[in-house]
């Protein structure tokens, strides 16, 4: 029998993240539900006019319950055929790897975003590090996944403010 000792020394984890920017609107609408997915303008003379939209428009909830389908499609994609550890929360994917693949998933991710025709923000990109990953707002840390078998998580500073001023 062989096998991997995650208990070993040199074993390490890394965490990191990305964004879809604008995902809602290259995400197509099923024909289903277009007539639910309608935006009316008011004209000067007080007319409405409505336009039935092919894409998910931001803020509907019909929209994010349809992109959840994308996400879960994408989230399984990267699993199955990658065998990324990758999760997605709608249009933000948080990715784990191990450090010595160098962020070789990530870049894995980046790749198969793009084939499937979603690109990703380089500017919201959160680098592959093993402690101190933002990602939405859940600050984590890695480093002593294999070593001890723990992940620490805890809220974002600018998260915990707010609270703290939300109560006073």
């Amino acid at each position: 029998e062989q096998g991997i000792d995650l208990h070993g020394e040199g074993i390490s984890a890394i965490s990191g993240g990305d964004d879809m920017p604008d995902a809602f609107k290259f995400g197509p609408m099923h024909s289903e539900d277009l007539g639910c997915n309608a935006v009316a303008i008011q004209e000067e003379d007080g007319t409405w006019s409505y336009q039935v939209c092919y894409t998910l428009l931001f803020g509907f909830k019909l929209s994010v319950t349809s992109f959840h389908r994308i996400s879960k499609f994408l989230e399984a994609v990267g699993r199955r055929l990658l065998f990324l550890l990758i999760s997605l929360y709608y249009d933000d994917a948080s990715i784990q790897d191990l450090s010595t693949a160098s962020a070789e998933g990530q870049f894995a991710a980046e790749i198969m975003f793009k084939a499937l025709g979603f690109g990703i923000s380089p500017a919201k990109r959160i680098t592959m590090t093993s402690s101190g990953v933002d990602f939405l707002g859940l600050v984590h840390d890695v480093s002593a996944a294999f070593s001890r078998g723990v992940v620490s998580f805890r809220p974002r500073d600018k998260l915990c403010e707010r609270a703290i001023d939300f109560v006073q």
